[in-house]
């Protein structure tokens, strides 16, 4: 058994300071019951003399308890002041990384304790991260579902009068007409006293004031009324000339949506605005160059200068199995050429959709896309035509319009007269196009 206590000395009746290997304590009390404050604490101690039998509990901390308290609080401050501050960012390589508000990287015990107290946000994050860097590959794989119908011709569009129709004035309120008040008559000791010429005066004098005020409000009602007058001739005048104007401006809307149905279909001139207009509205996710011709006879024929293959997202992301980080990896060449198939064949579906909806005169499209490609022969950059189709309304009216999602755009372009080269993994070689 080590050695307890190296000396004990008694200071008064029922109280010993201990010096032991650790520091020294004082001890209050006698045999069976005392109490003990040392560096470990205060503790409260019991007994039967005689009977071996004692009970030992701790009645508070020691005194560096406060400290360690203090350090826990903190702590715990620091922790909520990350939680309500931190931002995440995902790297390149798809880990998820956290920070402070100053910019510092969150390691170790508190970033473990982020994790905790913001699992359902953090992982919500890693999700939308995803969606994100895969959701660009979608909408370019499935831009042809947005192809109109060409038998969604496109209608002028008749405008709504908007004038604000005047206000009728509001009728004013008119002053309140001012009372005659008598005076009260003679009193019985005016009378004695012979104040008749003085109660006289004072009566006319009333009767003035009143005339007087009576003038003046006749005045100000006149002048209301009069100016309220003016204000309703005024209103009916211009309340005359917006029912005018109202009628004149629908019959001219009347007017041009018969006239936009006519020029639509003969004028090549109002045409070509038109569609300028229409394909110059339409939004694409890569950028993409249009020229156009409207022949005589009303077919057209167009030239598309198709994105490139490196302007498709290269990367595809899947949440790891730890749910702690995303998965980034380069998309198989196969896989980046089959996507770029789909993409391009998609464009001239919703082009030619877009001529047709738009031109009811239009029967055949021609439309021929090209790329920029290295030609090996010469090392120049040149244009390289990749597919050439043409189609007549008839034919492409035959697509299911309302079932674009299952509608396969490679395979819609085949269905029509194409000229291509293109191999099942999605290598397109250079082609003749359609002479226009």
């Amino acid at each position: 058994m080590g050695l307890r206590f190296r000396k004990s000395i008694k200071v008064m009746p029922g109280v010993r300071v201990n010096v032991g290997l650790r520091g020294s304590s004082v001890s209050v009390g006698g045999r069976g019951a005392s109490i003990n404050m040392g560096s470990r604490g205060v503790y409260a101690n019991a007994g039967i003399p005689g009977s071996g039998l004692s009970y030992r509990t701790k009645l508070s901390g020691s005194s560096s308890s406060p400290r360690r308290y203090q350090q826990r609080i903190e702590r715990e401050k620091q922790m909520q002041e990350v939680l309500r501050t931190f931002r995440a960012k995902l790297d390149e390589k798809g880990n998820l990384q956290l920070f402070d508000e100053d910019g510092e990287l969150i390691k170790g015990k508190l970033k473990t304790h982020v994790w905790t107290e913001k699992k359902d946000l953090l992982e919500t994050f890693l999700q939308k991260k995803m969606e994100t860097i895969n959701e660009d590959s979608e909408d370019l794989i499935r831009i042809h579902e947005e192809t109109p119908s060409p038998n969604d011709t496109l209608e002028y569009e008749v405008l709504e009068f908007d004038q604000p129709k005047p206000l009728l004035p509001i009728k004013p309120n008119l002053p309140v007409k001012p009372v005659f008040k008598e005076i009260a008559p003679l009193s019985f000791f005016g009378k004695i006293f012979k104040q008749e010429a003085k109660y006289q005066a004072k009566k006319a004098a009333n009767q003035d004031r009143f005339n007087k005020s009576l003038l003046d409000w006749e005045k100000r009602v006149g002048y209301i009324e009069a100016e309220h007058s003016q204000k309703t001739e005024s209103y009916n005048t211009q309340l005359s000339k917006w029912e005018i104007d109202k009628v004149d401006f629908g019959n001219q809307q009347r007017n041009n949506q018969r006239q936009f149905s006519e020029l639509l279909k003969s004028d090549k001139g109002f045409m070509e605005n038109v569609l300028d207009e229409r394909l110059s509205s339409l939004s694409w996710p890569r950028e993409t160059l249009i020229s156009y011709n409207i022949n005589d006879d009303f077919s057209v024929d167009m030239d598309i200068d198709l994105p490139e293959i490196e302007d498709l997202p290269q990367q595809q992301a899947s949440l790891a199995s730890s749910g702690k980080k995303l998965n980034i990896k380069d998309k198989p060449q196969a896989t980046l050429r089959m996507e770029y198939a789909t993409h391009i064949h998609g464009i001239a579906l919703k082009i030619m959709g877009t001529v047709f909806s738009t031109l009811p005169s239009c029967h055949k499209v021609t439309l021929s896309g090209y790329s920029q490609r290295l030609n090996t022969a010469t090392g120049s950059i040149e244009d390289e035509y990749l597919y050439s189709v043409r189609v007549s309304r008839g034919k492409f009216e035959k697509i299911n319009f309302s079932a674009l999602d299952k509608v396969n755009p490679i395979d819609a372009l085949e269905s029509f007269d194409i000229v291509k080269k293109m191999t099942k993994t999605g290598v397109f070689k250079d082609i003749t196009p359609f002479s226009n």
